[in-house]
């Protein structure tokens, strides 16, 4: 005796509720990747012609005046060696700061 079922199993399904969520998705990353980035400050930072004469009214009145160069990896020697003229000029000591690795 075969028994045989009324009714059969859809096996479809609707994907209306997951474009909905993909949807929603889409607008929480818009809408989060906009607080991402800070304002950053826009600083204005001297050039080289202004630096010497301020490292020398600050250093005029010290016993020995030295003064410490604090260099990131990305700035170009170039940089951190007129630096050390400025000091060499002036008979100033100099130290070189690095950050432990």
């Amino acid at each position: 005796m075969a028994i045989k079922r009324s009714t059969k199993v859809d096996s479809a399904f609707s994907m209306s509720s997951m474009t909905d969520i993909v949807f929603l998705l889409l607008i929480f990353f818009l809408v989060t990747s906009t607080l991402v980035n800070p304002n950053a400050l826009k600083l204005l930072l001297p050039n080289f012609s202004q630096i010497e004469p301020e490292i020398r009214d600050l250093l005029q009145f010290e016993d020995d005046p030295t003064f410490s160069i604090y260099a990131d990896e990305t700035v170009p020697v170039k940089e951190v060696v007129a630096l050390m003229n400025i000091a060499k000029r002036n008979h100033y000591k100099v130290i070189m700061a690095t950050s432990p690795e």
